[in-house]
């Protein structure tokens, strides 16, 4: 019971740890890297980090709280005095902006802790590592692919479309964007992930070799 309980706490403090480590970001610029109307997010980490303390309800809170705090960012809140890019889409379907910023962010913080459930068992540096590029992978694909969707006809894409701006939009955020937090992500959270599971805060979970019956 009283492991139990340790737990739980361990896993209730590590949330609450993250989700304050998202505020922070939001309300500074160390979360986010402005690159034109695209902006390279930091906030990844933390996500994979829960996702890996607490597993896919961390994952998916985190990511909530991450999302949210994008989507704030619309109405020119939070370091940076807003997304240019999302105060415009806002405009148009702020229904939709509110999946393109936060519904992806939870299921890519879901699955991120599924895909480290499923790595673990052979080899816990490897599983934080692939956790924090997975992390940021899926957040850029989600993206990517509900830009896509949800504003095909957008008047505001079209603009950019005509000005030639998009193309450099999608370069930057599908290239430049998705490279840095891959490489951060994986760095960072296979550094704090293995610190977490050797330090015994997290417990290894290493798949174990057949033994032959005694005889």
């Amino acid at each position: 019971m009283k492991t139990q309980t340790l737990e739980k706490t361990k896993k209730m403090v590590t949330l609450a740890l993250m989700c304050a480590l998202l505020l922070v970001m939001w309300l500074t610029p160390f979360g986010y890297l402005s690159v034109g109307v695209v902006e390279i997010t930091f906030n990844v980490i933390p996500v994979a980090i829960a996702a890996i303390a607490v597993g896919p309800v961390g994952g998916a809170v985190t990511g909530a709280f991450f999302g949210i705090t994008s989507f704030l960012k619309c109405f020119g809140l939070g370091a940076g005095g807003g997304d240019a890019m999302g105060m415009a889409l806002l405009q148009e379907n702020p229904i939709a902006v509110f999946i393109l910023l936060v519904a992806t962010r939870i299921l890519a913080g879901f699955l991120s802790a599924y895909i480290f459930k499923a790595v673990r068992r052979f080899n816990s540096y490897v599983a934080c590592c692939i956790t924090g590029f997975s992390s940021a992978l899926l957040n850029t694909a989600f993206w990517s692919v509900a830009m896509a969707v949800l504003f095909n006809n957008s008047d505001t894409i079209r603009g950019w479309l005509g000005s030639g701006n998009l193309l450099i939009l999608l370069i930057v955020a599908i290239g430049v964007n998705a490279t840095v937090e891959a490489i951060s992500s994986t760095i960072l959270t296979g550094a704090v992930g293995t610190a977490l599971i050797k330090s015994g805060f997290i417990k290894a979970d290493i798949k174990k070799k057949a033994t032959a019956p005694e005889e």
